[in-house]
């Protein structure tokens, strides 16, 4: 049984206690994992947690594989309505990724950054599109979602994802009492049988997912937004067109300057929100 969970970890990592809370994350993690899937949001959730504890405790390399291991799934749970949609999990998850934006900031030019392989720039870049634009884009999929399960052309196939989704999401919020409760209190089988319920929903909503973006493209893409990449924004200025983009989290100001073709200028500038 993992001792602890997400938001005392997070209460000591605030405390200073980075350490003890690492050391709690990766107890949580290694359950989450075993019981919810690696793919699953509150593992990566945990997992980029973990990260924020590696980079209070100077492990910046450790962090940054924690963070990139855990951000694909964050992007998902940023612009999804989620399981359990909550004012308190969405504060959570943004000062995830603004942990994540400011080791970023931290590692830019940097041998770490030569090591990892990663282009800094260009993932903060993302982080601070989603953070913008978190909220709105979730509206956006709440409206787009409600009005197409009334189309008779696609409302079928919407109520069926919704039904599955609202299937599977009982069964992790049962799944997760049954991993926080004391070991006599578990149920090893009943948790084994609905883990495989959980494969099979999977493999249906797959199944939908890819019906409905052979059939309606248009939807699936704003039902699966993604940030923009930094050559994505090249792209669309015109050739006399510059972007200024600029970001206010809680510990920096991040400043991306480019044009359609040259180099680009990244700069962290101390002042905070």
């Amino acid at each position: 049984l993992a001792r602890g969970n997400l938001y005392w970890a997070l209460a000591l990592i605030e405390r200073g206690d980075a350490a003890e809370a690492r050391a709690m994350l990766d107890g949580l993690l290694e359950a989450s994992r075993l019981w919810l899937g690696a793919g699953h949001a509150d593992s990566a959730i945990l997992q980029a947690a973990r990260g924020m504890a590696f980079a209070r405790t100077g492990r910046r390399e450790a962090a940054l594989k924690d963070f990139r291991g855990a951000f694909p799934a964050l992007i998902s749970v940023a612009l999804s309505q989620g399981d359990e949609p909550s004012q308190l999990k969405t504060q959570v998850l943004g000062k995830l990724l603004e942990a994540y934006l400011l080791l970023l900031g931290e590692v830019h030019a940097t041998s770490v950054e030569q090591r990892a392989k990663i282009e800094t720039a260009g993932e903060a870049f993302r982080i601070a599109d989603l953070l913008r634009g978190q909220s709105t884009q979730q509206a956006v999929v709440a409206a787009a979602t409600r009005a197409a399960a009334t189309d008779p052309l696609i409302g079928k196939e919407i109520r069926k994802g919704q039904d599955l989704q609202q299937e599977i999401s009982a069964l992790y919020r049962i799944l997760r009492d049954l991993m926080t409760a004391p070991p006599d209190s578990q149920r090893p089988k009943v948790m084994v049988d609905m883990q495989r319920r959980i494969e099979d929903i999977r493999k249906e909503q797959q199944k939908l997912e890819a019906d409905i973006a052979r059939r309606f493209p248009g939807f699936a893409n704003l039902m699966r937004p993604q940030p923009p990449s930094l050559d994505e924004a090249r792209a669309a200025l015109r050739p006399n067109e510059a972007l200024i983009n600029i970001f206010s989290a809680a510990s920096a100001t991040y400043v991306w300057a480019l044009r359609g073709s040259g180099p680009m200028v990244f700069a962290v500038v101390p002042l905070s929100r």
